[in-house]
């Protein structure tokens, strides 16, 4: 028996995740420094953090994971995202600021957006991987792809994936 594809989007998490995709599509870039994503993408941790808790889900950090995804500039001669998972604590943010931001001098990549990682514990399904866009041209899009893929396989861990 097949199980039915909307039954993910019934449970708690599943309203979560409704409630974090909410909203209008982003029409346009958002160019970010990445000092202003890695705070970006600590405040969005953090609401998702509280929106699992109004829901009752407890279980927390091995249940819903972010993280910074950067991806090559628009005529960089090589296409890759670097997916840097965020720290639950304030405290440790700064070591993924001083990471990004030598990603950004070095290697000239850009913030792409949050990538949120979700197991439902009431589903068996696979986690749920969705991006956050700040950019939104069709390459954009295309580092989103890989970023989803790339963050599901490393299951929330730091990871980089061609494109």
């Amino acid at each position: 028996m097949m199980a039915n594809p909307m039954a993910k989007t019934w449970t708690k998490a599943g309203l979560v995740r409704r409630r974090l995709k909410a909203g209008k599509p982003r029409q346009k870039d958002l160019v970010l420094s990445a000092e202003e994503a890695v705070l970006q993408g600590y405040g969005l941790l953090l609401a998702a953090r509280k929106a699992m808790l109004e829901e009752g889900i407890t279980t927390g950090a091995e249940d819903l994971k972010a993280a910074l995804v950067l991806m090559t500039p628009e005529k960089a001669k090589v296409s890759e995202v670097q997916v840097l998972g965020i720290p639950r604590e304030f405290a440790s943010l700064p070591r993924l600021h001083a990471k990004a931001t030598q990603l950004e001098r070095t290697e000239k990549l850009v913030p792409l957006g949050i990538a949120f990682w979700q197991r439902d514990r009431e589903t068996d399904d696979e986690p749920t991987v969705w991006v956050q866009q700040w950019l939104v041209n069709p390459r954009a899009e295309q580092a989103t792809r890989e970023a989803r893929k790339a963050l599901e396989k490393s299951a929330g861990k730091d990871t980089q994936a061609a494109f």
